[in-house]
């Protein structure tokens, strides 16, 4: 989730909140039992629709053109963007077989978990009908980035281009990066691109990115997937 506190103050944050979207059952996701991309272990993080050592073939649906076309310059800056940067992640606006959708909605402040310092929230939703949009052990079925247009400009320049980004790093399964200039950082900043930090090193989960399990969502998506190629 990607933050910004006002045009007064030039910084942003990241506000977490509960959960208030979606028919949300009162229990936390069950566990990863026995895991699913990285089969011989336990992911915290996974779509159901990978297949180790496979491209993860992300479908992108947009749904706010009605409200804000001007978005779609962004919305496919992002895709190519992710696509570009050499991991297991594909992004298209069409199907493909074993495809997991991302749906891009156009919100407002009030709704879907947005406050007024918002600028987006991605929502998972699991294969039980679990949706959250906090980082926790999951395997995604599909997930539903929520887009402010109470505080993100219409027009596709580096904010919004860089919110699509970002939030689609939070599908991928991503947590906040600590360094201020990269995509994955909290608050706004003029990155738009993944950078080597979100993708990973080879071979995965290794070297300087050596993570505990728990710790995987931010050793890259190479890490989250186990993906070796």
């Amino acid at each position: 989730m990607r933050s910004v506190i006002n045009a007064v103050i030039a910084a942003a944050v990241c506000v977490a909140a509960d959960l208030v979207a979606f028919s949300v059952p009162a229990t936390a996701a069950p566990p990863i039992a026995g895991g699913d991309c990285w089969r011989s272990a336990t992911p915290l993080w996974c779509r159901g629709t990978f297949v180790r050592d496979e491209f993860l073939k992300i479908y992108t649906l947009d749904r706010f053109s009605d409200q804000r076309p001007n978005w779609g310059t962004a919305y496919s800056t992002s895709n190519s963007n992710w696509t570009g940067a050499y991991g297991p992640q594909t992004l298209t606006t069409y199907r493909r077989e074993r495809d997991s959708w991302v749906f891009y909605e156009d919100s407002t402040t009030g709704k879907d978990g947005l406050r007024s310092v918002a600028l987006a929230t991605t929502w998972n939703c699991d294969y039980g009908g679990y949706c959250s949009r906090h980082a926790e052990p999951m395997i995604v079925r599909f997930s539903s980035i929520k887009l402010n247009r109470s505080t993100l400009s219409n027009d596709s320049g580096t904010l919004t281009t860089g919110t699509f980004a970002h939030e689609t790093g939070h599908a991928l399964g991503l947590a906040h990066h600590p360094t201020s200039t990269d995509l994955m950082y909290a608050g706004s900043n003029s990155a738009t691109s993944p950078s080597s930090h979100n993708i990973g090193v080879l071979p995965p989960c290794s070297g300087s990115d050596t993570t505990t399990n728990a710790g995987n969502i931010r050793a890259g998506v190479r890490c989250i997937y186990k993906w070796k190629s």
